[in-house]
């Protein structure tokens, strides 16, 4: 009987925190990507290389 109520209370607990992680992406209209990466690699020689990283981040 113990341990049936520790499974319930174990299950009911994982529950109650995944609610509340998934909870907040959908009162919010879902998940945004506010911000945009974009990246490019120059070669310079076999050894050497120019990496940009550019990142674009909408307004609000």
């Amino acid at each position: 009987m113990k341990q049936s109520l520790r499974k319930l209370v174990k299950a009911a607990l994982f529950f109650a925190v995944l609610f509340t992680m998934v909870l907040p992406a959908f009162a919010q209209g879902g998940f945004k990507e506010p911000v945009s990466w974009t990246y490019s690699v120059k070669m310079l020689d076999q050894a050497k290389a120019d990496i940009i990283i550019s990142a674009k981040i909408d307004e609000g």
